[in-house]
């Protein structure tokens, strides 16, 4: 997918492998049922790629068994649900999360603020709700941020200003509340529309119009 789509390409998902991983792809509906060893803790390689192949069910937490796992890509599958388990903090050589265009909903694990390595985080196009956590100010390593096209409310957290994004959105149908943080130009702040925030300051109401003037009296 482009980057306009907002979503993580092949080529970068690939990138961030090591060398010698091994791509898995999983055409299954039930990842568990049908691979148990993305669940045993016994799967072999440093991608996870199970990208566009109409999964259902939800993210497993014994991914979080998967220690040496680098990338997780499971974009696309639009009838994916549930809620993302906070297991998958556990995974400390991630650099890559890319769980976008689904119907995941409930928060953000604040367990992901852990993944010290994580470059890239992608969920969007989601119907995760709750506040941003501000544990994610702690990846000091995250250049690209997407979380546009969510049910997020709350306050923006000012950690998030402090990250060196050069890809953030954060807009969409998401409402946080007024004031906003200083962003970095590439959260794109000044080009999304609806606004980031909903509520707060604003601008005064303008002033009433004059009465017209009274009608000349007749002779």
């Amino acid at each position: 997918k482009s980057a306009r789509g907002g979503c993580t390409n092949m080529r970068t998902i690939r990138s961030l492998a090591v060398p010698d991983s091994t791509v898995i792809s999983l055409a299954v509906t039930d990842i568990c049922g049908t691979q148990p060893s993305a669940c045993d803790g016994t799967l072999q390689g440093g991608v996870l790629y199970l990208a566009s192949l109409g999964l259902t069910g939800t993210v497993p937490p014994e991914l979080g068994l998967l220690t040496d796992l680098e990338t997780i890509y499971l974009g696309e599958n639009h009838n994916l649900s549930g809620t993302l388990p906070p297991q998958l903090g556990k995974l400390s050589k991630l650099t890559g999360i890319d769980i976008d265009d689904n119907k995941i909903s409930g928060t953000i694990p604040l367990a992901l603020g852990e993944l010290v390595n994580l470059e890239s985080l992608s969920l969007d196009n989601a119907k995760l709700s709750g506040t941003v956590p501000p544990e994610l100010g702690k990846l000091s390593s995250l250049d690209s941020l997407l979380l546009y096209n969510n049910a997020l409310s709350g306050s923006l957290p000012s950690s998030v200003s402090g990250l060196g994004l050069t890809r953030c959105r954060l807009g969409g149908t998401n409402r946080y509340l007024c004031p906003l943080p200083t962003l970095r130009r590439a959260c794109g702040v000044d080009s999304d529309y609806p606004p980031l925030c909903s509520n707060g300051p604003h601008p005064p109401s303008p002033p009433p119009p004059l009465p017209p003037p009274p009608s000349p009296s007749t002779p």
